[in-house]
């Protein structure tokens, strides 16, 4: 009885195995109504488990825990009945092996053009822009089976494609973006031996399409050096927001960019170097926790701000006044928020609703890639820094066997860089990252380049509420009576244009215009923000008259380089 049960098993353990290998297959059609798109229609095709019970798990991005998508139309499951099971998954009871069909509709997740970053479907009359993660339903067991995606019913004219790139598995699919319509250009351009494609709609982008296209392929090059990779193609979306936001996310096979009419080539190849960099960091370095991501967001996010600020100097599409005034936006945004001693699990739970919040994982975990790239440096003699422990962990990572779960990459770090300095990390994860302790960087850090000081200054003072005015359709909301704001002639209620990253710098001037619903600019507001008592923050304050040699000594010592 015992080796039957044993031979069972092993059966089915193979049958398992052969269904993993087996492709899920996604159909996509758009859905005209008079010739106006109204929503995409999915049709996933599949094996059921060899159990008789397949699990499926619904698109839930962009929507509060526990709540079913409101853009998620109903989902037809053929093969084997189908029962709810929490907001986001239904259970499939079937012969074992059924062939199984799941047929839904995606409509709009929004009311018009998205005014931000859009985490739900976005479906206009004619063009369409949807993550991975809002749009397929997936087998929870089986993150890495294969995927065949193909379209159909595109009407002739329009573009439709997804940026899932040459490793098609339904983690990866999840991680694309499917974008189309009518409307869309796009630009190439050659990296090495690979090709960028960009893709803008006309309508609305005030970059220059050629400029940008430039712009990426020097920056994304940057990035395949730092790490000493061959180019892979690349394909990189341009979505236009009605706001003044700008921002962007990486995904598999490239990554998405979100431009309000403000944005300009600076400012996109900062974030460009960034989406880009998160190619490596977190996905190659250990990936994601299977659970409660925010929790790691301090690595994922703050050393991908570390990194892309080394790349860029590294490179020379960044001088070292300019890594010095990134490095100080950081600094400044860390000393003088209001989260800064949040604990993690603060952080991770409240990331998504306070802008300070959401800012806090990048610098405390850049500034900890910083002190922690020294101490290994000390400890090696300056043989190895940052980037070596990085590259052992990538390794690491990518011996893993398919289908094992180990430690993630915030995890996984502390344990590398034992590995390969001795430095032990473990005390400075508790104290800086777990519990939140405030992060200080020495006066010497950075050695002859210059000194880290203490600053102190008025304290910043907005005039009105930020994120309100943000929930009220940029009208502004919460004007302090006397406040800078309204002294500089903004009223409650005005709707502004907002292009900016909050810094809380009482000495940079805000500006913002006041338009009409049509978007027609009325009046410009530019004041300084300052407010009542003092602060204090660090600065890195370059050392004055340094010899063209040594800027360059610098340029390698602040870009990671050693030896």
């Amino acid at each position: 009885m015992f080796s039957r049960v044993l031979l069972i098993s092993a059966v089915v353990a193979c049958l398992g195995a052969a269904q993993a290998d087996r492709p899920i297959r996604y159909g996509v059609s758009p859905v005209l109504v008079d010739g106006r798109l109204t929503a995409l229609s999915v049709v996933m095709q599949a094996e059921g488990d060899v159990d008789g019970e397949t699990r499926l798990i619904l698109p839930s991005s962009g929507v509060a825990e526990g709540q079913p998508a409101p853009y998620l139309g109903a989902v037809e499951v053929v093969g084997g009945e189908a029962r709810q099971d929490g907001a986001s998954v239904l259970v499939v009871s079937h012969e074992p092996g059924a062939r199984l069909t799941v047929r839904y509709r995606l409509l709009t997740g929004y009311d018009g053009d998205p005014p931000s970053q859009p985490f739900r479907p976005v479906v206009r009359p004619d063009w369409f822009v949807v993550h991975g993660e809002a749009a397929f339903v997936l087998i929870r067991e089986r993150p890495r089976a294969p995927v065949r995606l193909t379209w159909s019913g595109v009407p002739e004219g329009w573009l439709a494609r997804s940026s899932l790139g040459p490793a098609e598995t339904a983690e990866h699919l999840s991680d694309s973006l499917l974008f189309g319509g009518a409307g869309w250009r796009h630009e190439t351009r050659r990296l090495g031996p690979a090709r960028l494609s960009l893709y803008f709609r006309e309508a609305g982008w005030q970059v220059s399409p050629a400029l940008a296209a430039d712009m990426l392929a020097s920056t994304l090059m940057a990035n395949f050096d730092y790490w000493g990779d061959r180019p892979r193609d690349m394909v990189v979306p341009v979505v236009q927001v009605s706001g003044g936001d700008f921002g962007g996310r990486g995904m598999a096979g490239g990554f998405v960019l979100f431009a309000g009419p403000d944005t300009d080539l600076r400012t996109l190849r900062r974030i460009v170097a960034h989406e880009h960099m998160h190619g490596w960091i977190s996905r190659q370095v250990g990936g994601f926790p299977m659970v409660d991501d925010n929790l790691s967001a301090w690595f994922n996010e703050g050393f991908t701000e570390a990194l892309t600020a080394r790349s860029l100097l590294r490179s020379g599409l960044w001088s070292l006044d300019d890594f010095t005034a990134d490095l100080n936006e950081s600094l400044l945004r860390y000393g003088l928020s209001p989260a800064v001693e949040a604990s993690n699990r603060r952080l991770a739970d409240e990331r998504s609703t306070d802008f300070d919040i959401g800012k806090m994982p990048y610098d405390r975990g850049r500034l900890l890639a910083i002190l922690w790239d020294r101490q290994f440096r000390r400890a090696t003699g300056g043989r190895l820094g940052l980037d070596a422990v990085l590259a052992e962990q990538r390794r690491v990572a990518a011996a893993r066997e398919p289908g094992d779960h180990t430690a993630p990459a915030n995890e996984l770090f502390p344990w590398v860089a034992r590995q390969v300095t001795g430095v032990d990390l473990e005390a400075d994860v508790r104290r800086h990252v777990d519990a939140g302790e405030r992060i200080e960087l020495p006066a010497g850090l950075f050695g002859d380049c210059g000194r880290v000081v203490e600053v102190r200054q008025p304290s910043f003072e907005r005039g009105f509420d930020l994120m309100a005015t943000f929930r009220n359709r940029r009208q502004v909301t919460g004007l302090v009576p006397g406040g800078p704001a309204e002294r500089a002639g903004l009223r409650e209620g005005d709707r502004i244009r907002i292009s900016e990253i909050p810094s809380r710098d009482s000495q940079k001037p805000l500006s913002y215009r006041v338009v009409d619903e049509a978007g027609t600019v009325l009046r410009t507001i530019t004041y300084l923000p300052v407010g009542r008592g003092e602060v204090r923050f660090q600065r890195f304050e370059l050392a004055r008259g340094l010899t063209p040699s040594a800027r360059q000594a610098c340029v390698r010592m602040l870009s990671g380089v050693t030896g």
